[in-house]
């Protein structure tokens, strides 16, 4: 069986994840999948046609080169370690991905990027599903060309945040703060894009596009790469 891998959040060895991320995904005709943190990653990979990368903690030791900031919580050094491998042997084989806000994170970090660990006031008190701040999207990105606009307004609920991309991805997204709002993999017909926000969340068609790019590049890459002879 061919699927999609998602990776849950994890609190006190209980695995959590909003069912909002795997509608789209069993909407679409194809298979999620919830990864726990407890295996070897190359275990995953072979019958994996999408890594999906939800959101969480904060990033810890293994992923940062620098002192942990004292207002970090929730850090998970486990599921660090394990998402940056799966996503290295993911890229490796050039498996669609898509980070969502501590994902977008995850991303940029295993490649070698670097983050801001504290962002004050950047989680709303507006519920999830509304949008609380505008974005602006960089024209000629793989994002625009999804969205199709160059401003947009989004969620918000993350503590650290992009500081600097990390080689091989480009900055597609800023908020009118100029916080990193997404990045996406600047090699030519592979998507691998972060998002800071929580499109998952949101009902508007924009959030839509985002999932139906990610789930696209999913299926073509089983068609492509997954043929049984």
């Amino acid at each position: 069986m061919k699927y999609i891998l998602i990776t849950p959040n994890r609190e006190s060895n209980i695995l959590s994840l909003n069912e909002a991320y795997i509608k789209p995904i069993a909407e679409y005709g194809l298979t999620p999948v919830i990864s726990g943190y407890f295996s070897d990653a190359a275990n995953y990979i072979d019958d994996v046609i999408g890594i999906l990368l939800s959101g969480g903690g904060d990033l810890g030791k293994n992923l940062l080169d620098e002192p942990i900031h004292s207002a970090a919580k929730n850090i998970d050094d486990e599921r660090d370690l394990f998402e940056a491998k799966i996503i290295k042997s993911a890229f490796e084989k050039r498996i669609p991905i898509l980070g969502i806000c501590r994902g977008a994170q995850v991303l940029n970090s295993t490649f070698g990027g670097k983050l801001k660990q504290d962002t004050p006031n950047h989680v709303q008190n507006l519920p999830r599903h509304k949008a609380s701040h505008d974005i602006y999207i960089k024209s000629g990105t793989k994002l625009y060309e999804i969205i199709g606009k160059n401003q947009i307004k989004v969620n918000s609920f993350h503590h650290q945040c992009i500081l600097k991309a990390a080689p091989f991805f480009e900055i597609s997204a800023i908020s009118q703060d100029n916080i990193t709002e997404a990045i996406e993999c600047s090699l030519n017909n592979y998507f691998c894009m972060g998002i800071q926000w929580h499109p998952e969340a949101m009902t508007n068609e924009y959030s839509k596009r985002i999932f139906k790019a990610f789930l696209d590049n999913c299926a073509e890459y089983q068609a492509v790469n997954c043929r049984h002879f």
